[in-house]
């Protein structure tokens, strides 16, 4: 919207006041010279013509090419950036990606953080550690034998420097028919807990385990 008021244009330029005067003003019965009022017109009329010239009317405000104004959250709004919001990205588009924490997500349109790397990495390597312990270099120790003659304590340790490898323990249920079975398998220094994993056990009508799942 256009100022609907035009700038006087007044071209006489005056004198400009002393700065006593400019400071104390006007006294009782002082006739003022008319070359200080056709300053303070000519002064006056010039700023007022910058202030149109450079000023954005308040309809500008808020719009695309206009000034822009902050949201709630401090930021510019996409909608005064005269700019289409970037798409989602995927496979085949660059874009916008949401990061997930997710080890196990098959999704192709989320970026894995630092801690979700980190969690594969830790939970592979536990693997890899479990794996490279070979049965031929483990000993096996029992213990716990119950009244029906079963050992319900089963360590393995490395035969290397005797450090523990894994528990394997038998519980619930009733001798001789065990419902679980948990093997707490340790790191290479024998006391950090590396894995554990929980077995249930299943027997057939003869009392045979069948299964451990």
């Amino acid at each position: 919207m256009p100022f609907t008021h035009p700038a006087p244009d007044w071209n006489a330029q005056g004198a400009e006041p002393p700065e006593s005067l400019r400071t104390n003003g006007w006294q009782i019965n002082q006739k003022p010279p008319a070359d200080y009022f056709n300053w303070f017109f000519y002064n006056s009329a010039k700023a007022i013509i910058e202030l149109q010239l450079e000023a954005i009317n308040i309809d500008q405000k808020g719009v695309p090419d206009g000034l822009a104004t902050l949201g709630a959250d401090g930021k510019v709004p996409a909608s005064q950036l005269n700019v289409s919001a970037p798409p989602d990205a995927s496979t085949t588009v660059k874009g916008v990606v949401q990061l997930s924490n997710s080890t196990t997500s098959t999704s192709e349109e989320l970026a894995a953080t630092p801690k979700a790397v980190k969690d594969a990495k830790d939970g592979l390597s536990a693997q890899i550690g479990i794996l490279s312990d070979k049965v031929d270099d483990l000993k096996t120790i029992k213990s716990n034998k119950d009244a029906n003659g079963i050992f319900t304590t089963l360590t393995y340790r490395r035969k290397s420097d005797d450090s523990l490898f894994a528990t394997s323990v038998l519980s619930g249920g009733t001798s001789p028919k065990y419902t679980t079975r948990t093997v707490t398998y340790y790191e290479p220094n024998g006391t950090t807990v590396r894995k554990t994993v929980t077995y249930t056990l299943t027997y057939d009508t003869d009392g045979s385990l069948v299964s451990e799942v």
